[in-house]
């Protein structure tokens, strides 16, 4: 259960980059000023699929970044699980 738990903070974490297709950038542009969130909505709208692509051919290369992901989502665990 508790790699199930895991697994799942993981892909949370994942989900919520601010970046591409993934859900976090609909929730970072209500963080920004106004005029700092439409340039972000626009280079994301134009660029944001790139850099999801680029994020993970940077991970295929080498670069820990599901390692920092997966760091993220171990300190959250024992947030969650009451062992």
């Amino acid at each position: 259960m508790f790699y199930i738990v895991q697994i799942n903070l993981l892909l949370m974490v994942f989900n919520l980059l601010p970046i591409g297709a993934l859900d976090g950038h609909y929730i970072l542009p209500y963080f920004l000023p106004r005029q700092l969130s439409q340039r972000y909505r626009y280079y994301n709208q134009r660029y944001g699929n790139f850099a999801l692509l680029g994020l993970i051919a940077l991970s295929f290369l080498g670069v820990p970044v599901v390692q920092a992901v997966w760091h993220i989502s171990h300190v959250l665990l024992p947030l969650i699980v009451f062992a």
